[in-house]
């Protein structure tokens, strides 16, 4: 009987971890993903994160948006730009023109429990602004013109932002994950208004 019991309990603890796995203390990982809202581009990051109580952590990241201008002012550079052909004559114009957010920040996250699991997640911290440009007509540089175009105090400079997502976390195996997440950004700058969004796929690496 004693043995029987005994046999049944190894069964039902063997159960219990496999449908709870175990959450790690402190992990470290990255995300990448698609941004959109502003500019449609892609964002990458590196995070790290510490267990402060259960199913709460501590994150702190860093990572770049490759382009995080809003569409009106990328309509404002095709119309002036529009008027160059009609200068000059019909000749291939070639543009880039990019602002690239860097960024580091801490949230709050919060976790549920099990293989499958919501989280949710909300922080702040800063970016540094930065306007790339590349144009060229008919072999000509234009890009400090175009940038005349567009520039601004706002678009050189470091602002406060502040972000809220969620998503699910997938475990893997140990105290590693995938995440599946979503995420709104506000970098605090008034003109222009930076509102972007991020969909993202995170690798955790726990211990």
């Amino acid at each position: 009987m004693k043995k029987w019991m005994m046999t049944t309990g190894l069964v039902l603890l063997a159960a219990a971890a496999t449908a709870s796995p175990a959450a790690a203390q402190a992990f470290v990982g990255g995300l990448g993903g698609a941004t959109f809202g502003t500019t449609t581009d892609f964002a990458f990051a590196g995070r790290v994160g510490v267990r402060i109580a259960p199913h709460v952590y501590l994150v702190g990241e860093a990572g770049r948006m490759r382009d995080v201008m809003p569409s009106d002012l990328h309509t404002l550079i095709e119309d002036g730009l529009a008027s160059i052909p009609d200068e000059i004559g019909n000749v291939p114009i070639n543009v880039d023109v990019r602002l690239q957010s860097t960024y580091g920040l801490g949230a709050v996250r919060v976790v549920g429990a099990g293989p499958i699991a919501p989280f949710v997640e909300v922080g702040g911290g800063a970016a540094r602004l930065s306007l790339e440009v590349t144009a060229s007509v008919a072999g000509f540089d234009l890009g400090n013109e175009v940038e005349d175009l567009v520039s601004s105090d706002d678009l050189d400079t470091t602002q406060p932002l502040i972000m809220a997502g969620g998503g699910l976390r997938l475990a893997t195996g140990g105290a590693s994950s995938v995440d599946l997440g979503y995420r709104y950004t506000r970098i605090l700058v008034d003109n222009p208004k930076i509102n972007t969004s991020l969909v993202y796929l995170g690798i955790n690496f726990g211990r």
